[in-house]
């Protein structure tokens, strides 16, 4: 496995699919590596899939956990982040 996400990621370079994506396609191909690097090119994500978290959004959610727990409602007044603040 370690082999194909090296290789997927050769071939895609900064077309920025997430780790989750390649497996994903690799077992929608039935984890045929070569089918899967046959087509990892043609793969585009759903536009309402949002990327994963920058750096400055993980420091501000765990901020904001810190001060409200799990009252997430209050954390999604103050992280902006689509997958808080839907």
């Amino acid at each position: 496995m370690e082999e194909y996400l090296a290789e997927a990621r050769g071939l895609i370079g900064g077309v920025g699919h997430t780790e989750d994506q390649m497996l994903a396609i690799l077992h929608w191909h039935n984890y045929s590596p070569a089918d899967a690097l046959a087509d990892v090119l043609n793969y585009r994500p759903h536009p309402d899939i949002q990327p994963e978290w920058t750096a400055e959004d993980i420091a501000g959610f765990e901020q904001a956990f810190a001060q409200h727990g799990k009252k997430f409602h209050k954390i999604a007044r103050r992280v902006r982040s689509p997958a808080v603040s839907g």
